[in-house]
């Protein structure tokens, strides 16, 4: 692993920003490519080799494929076509200085591997805007505008393709172990103006939109992550996919991430058009 700078034991000053679904209606409707990915709780924990995290990041992906996702954000340009979206907590926010899923903690590493001019966007822009309602408002927008979509993601999001008549592309488990043929093929394939939307995992997100942005100038690419599940009614997860990664095979599926009043009624769920400064 990379070795990361001493953790600044100061406020990072870091604005995280909540934009609402018409800030990407308008880019959508305007065509104003761009491309928003995001890294959760897990990808920062995994690079502090704090497990539990560690030891499942370990299992989708190898030490080397994090370097180079760390590598490309010590990197990451001041762009606002570019959009990087920060979760600092897993879904049982703590109050606990202490606790390694704290924001204050996470917000802290973060700080010592992102340029410090880089806009950053809240994470869990879609999960929030899958409660609200306007995860669909957006997607029917998307339709209108009679926009190209091929979804990206595991077997299960057939379903959700299906539902909106758009083109699937599916992965395996093991997908950043096939990444540069995956990105290829995306490549090879490509018609102007295709909305890419993505589930891959947070860190292969992360490097697939990456690459996806520098290859194509000509694309939306965004990695909703499990707020697509919302639209998928069996999860009809492949049985290796199902024995290999431990959130399918212990039963903690979106349910778990989106259900409940748990996540609605958190204080910072509510902030839209808002910001937050650690």
């Amino acid at each position: 692993m990379l070795k990361l700078p001493k953790t600044k034991k100061i406020s990072t000053g870091m604005t995280v920003v909540s934009p609402d679904v018409n800030f990407f209606i308008r880019k959508i409707v305007r065509r104003q490519y761009f491309t928003s990915v995001k890294l959760n709780h897990a990808y920062w924990e995994a690079i502090s080799n704090f497990p539990p995290e560690y030891e499942k990041m370990s299992i989708l992906h190898t030490p080397e494929f994090l370097d180079e996702v760390t590598e490309i954000l010590m990197k990451w340009p001041r762009h606002s076509s570019l959009m990087l979206g920060i979760g600092f907590c897993g879904m049982t926010y703590c109050s606990n200085m202490n606790d390694p899923h704290n924001s204050g903690t996470l917000a802290k590493v973060v700080a010592n591997v992102v340029p410090p001019d880089c806009m950053l966007y809240d994470a869990l822009i879609w999960k929030k805007l899958a409660h609200r309602g306007d995860l669909l408002k957006l997607f029917r927008v998307i339709q209108t505008e009679d926009i190209p979509v091929t979804v990206v993601g595991l077997s299960h999001l057939q379903q959700f393709a299906d539902l909106f008549e758009w083109s699937f592309k599916q992965i395996s488990i093991r997908a950043t172990r096939q990444r540069e043929e995956i990105l290829a093929d995306i490549i090879a394939n490509h018609k102007q103006g295709t909305l890419y939307a993505l589930q891959l995992g947070d860190s292969l997100g992360t490097w697939m939109g990456y690459k996806l942005h520098a290859a194509l100038k000509d694309c939306f690419c965004i990695d909703f992550g499990r707020s697509l599940d919302l639209f998928v009614g069996d999860k009809n997860f492949s049985k290796t996919d199902m024995q290999e990664y431990s959130d399918f095979s212990s039963g903690r599926d979106l349910k778990r991430h989106m259900d409940g009043d748990n996540f609605i009624n958190q204080p910072w769920f509510r902030n839209f058009d808002e910001s937050t400064t650690y």
